[in-house]
């Protein structure tokens, strides 16, 4: 893929599928014929995944659409907004060090406890540090579910 800007996930955690997609194809500098035509879809279709909120590319598109595209703004938005049930594993588990996932799980534990800490302060929780526990605790969940990929690979090859 080509290299992209850092886009914000907090920022796609805010935006409906429609934007995401329109993002990432505003990144790629692509129209929806070029899209159409990589892809090897009807332009109407492109144009409807990108403009109708009811009517999404099946997942077994998303990864060439992310492809054509040249950037995985759209895998990450599905990623972030999926509740933890899709987590991306850059290169695969077997590649990854147990230890640098751990340390990781590990930050977003910490995390987690100092937004609560800090809620606590006040003795009640604003909307704001509500959705700031939410986010570290989603965050949290996507390592966790890291370190058991590792870990289910690992033993698959021991």
């Amino acid at each position: 893929m080509k290299k992209q800007p850092e886009i914000d996930n907090e920022h796609l955690l805010d935006i409906p599928y429609t934007r995401a997609l329109e993002l990432a194809r505003a990144m790629s500098g692509l129209t929806y014929a070029q899209i159409a035509y990589e892809m090897d879809l009807g332009v109407e279709t492109i144009h409807r995944y990108f403009t109708d909120p009811d009517y999404q590319p099946p997942t077994k598109r998303l990864p060439k659409l992310c492809k054509v595209l040249g950037n995985d703004i759209l895998l990450n938005w599905v990623c972030l907004n999926s509740g933890g049930y899709f987590v991306r594993v850059a290169g695969g588990a077997r590649g990854m060090s147990i230890e640098i996932k751990i340390a990781e799980l590990t930050k977003e534990f910490a995390d987690v406890l100092r937004t609560d800490g800090e809620a606590r302060l006040d003795k009640r929780y604003s909307r704001e540090e509500l959705a700031a526990m939410d986010r570290e605790l989603s965050d949290l969940v996507v390592k966790a579910q890291q370190v058991k990929d590792i870990l289910r690979s690992r033993r698959g090859t021991a």
